[in-house]
């Protein structure tokens, strides 16, 4: 939880930000185990940095807050997670930030729903329940053309399948507790992306609590060691049932 240190002067090199790589308190993140795993979980995303937090809810709701204040206004392309969608509907309004809901199929519209106080586009891809693919490229172009971020969530597809950072987003959000995590046996989540758009976000995790545990990191840096291999399988048994289905003659569309 805490590092023991030498003397004062080592102390205050890593408090006073002289020392960046020091460990300190697991709370700020300053820990061995953690910083080891948003390294590994940044490279698996092509991110400059990551952050990572105690459940995906948790990482979505500090950046949520971190980029949107009183008067501010999110837009949510496509069906959410339930958690999220609570959260968009019920618990941000209270502070002032207010959310539009759309589906994925009225893209076209979106240029017309961003407003002069529209800071977010969030979005799934795949969507979580309805497995809806969104065109991650376009919606980023819309979005930059008028300085809002793009925020994805890639839980459903994990960074075998798709890296959204790649192909425009400014932020990618993980539910580590599903595909990353792998065993059901870890609840977390992630943040990857610019230093520049994650510093208030570690802020807001720091003084909200979110910190993943340092045994839970190391459960999933376990896990990212046998994601891609996972991941494969799941894809080509995925690949089989689908092409069953789609010979047999009593299912109509696949």
């Amino acid at each position: 939880s805490t590092f023991g240190f030498r003397n004062t002067s080592e102390l205050l090199d890593v408090v006073e930000g002289r020392n960046p790589e020091g460990n300190l308190y697991t709370r700020y993140g300053l820990n061995p185990t953690i910083r080891a795993l948003e390294q590994k979980c940044a490279a698996l995303e092509g991110g400059e940095a990551c952050l990572v937090f105690s459940s995906g809810i948790a990482s979505e709701a500090a950046t949520f807050l971190a980029h949107c204040s009183a008067g501010d206004h999110i837009i949510c392309i496509g069906d959410v997670y339930g958690g999220t969608f609570e959260l968009l509907k019920e618990n941000l309004p209270t502070l002032g930030i207010e959310t539009t809901f759309m589906l994925g199929r009225e893209l076209a519209t979106l240029p017309e729903r961003i407003q002069e106080n529209t800071r977010i586009v969030f979005f799934e891809t795949p969507t979580n329940p309805n497995l809806e693919v969104l065109n991650i490229s376009e919606i980023a172009r819309i979005a930059r053309a008028r300085h809002v971020l793009t925020v994805v969530d890639n839980t459903f597809a994990s960074p075998i399948n798709q890296q959204p950072l790649a192909l425009g987003a400014d932020l990618v959000i993980h539910s580590a507790t599903k595909y990353l995590g792998g065993h059901s046996d870890l609840t977390g989540g992630l943040v990857i992306g610019g230093n520049d758009l994650l510093a208030p976000i570690s802020f807001w995790r720091k003084n909200l609590g979110q910190m993943m545990a340092p045994e839970v990191a190391f459960l999933l840096a376990r896990s990212i060691r046998t994601l891609n291999v996972r991941v494969q399988a799941q894809n080509n048994s995925a690949l089989q049932v689908a092409s069953f289905l789609q010979s047999h003659r009593k299912v109509l569309r696949v």
